[in-house]
């Protein structure tokens, strides 16, 4: 008689974090977004503008979070001139 031996894994939490990532990065830009209209209806460019660039920046931090780390290496890696 053959009996399978299972091995569970513990959990990690890696997709709740993941979860979690994912809704502040939505609210986040949700809220860059709503200011960033405010500021437009107030003609007020230079902030318009950089609440827009801040939007952005925070989307692609929470939504391509393996991307950004590369580019972060990258760039850490010019600075100190490692490879």
């Amino acid at each position: 008689m053959l009996i399978e031996m299972v091995s569970l894994a513990a959990p990690t939490g890696a997709a709740f974090r993941d979860w979690i990532i994912t809704v502040a990065g939505i609210f986040f830009s949700v809220i860059l977004v709503l200011r960033s209209l405010q500021y437009y209806a107030a003609r007020e460019w230079g902030t318009f503008f950089g609440h827009i660039g801040v939007s952005v920046v925070v989307a692609v931090i929470c939504f391509a979070t393996g991307a950004f780390v590369n580019v972060l290496t990258t760039i850490g890696q010019l600075i100190l001139g490692t490879s």
